[in-house]
């Protein structure tokens, strides 16, 4: 099996990939499981609305982590144990 990490490093089967025909690269990206209709979707927004998704998910993502920091503080105060 080829794998192209995405970490530093030497790109294992780099030459392979390169050499293969377009649709052949795409049943290898859906075979390891690369969901290529959500980059379809998601590259038919323009990098404006692109942006936005990603600070609407940032925005989330800071929530919940903020309202975990908030669960541990009062079952720490209350067990005295933290999670």
């Amino acid at each position: 099996m080829r794998r192209i990490p995405f970490a530093r490093g030497p790109i294992v089967g780099f030459p392979q990939v390169m050499n293969q025909s377009p649709q052949s690269a795409l049943e290898d990206a859906r075979s390891e499981g690369i969901d290529l209709d959500m980059l379809d979707t998601n590259l038919a927004l323009s990098v404006k609305e692109r942006w936005m998704q990603h600070e609407q998910a940032n925005e989330l993502a800071l929530k919940l982590q903020t309202a975990g920091e908030a669960l541990n503080a009062k079952l720490q105060s209350t067990t005295g144990t933290t999670i």
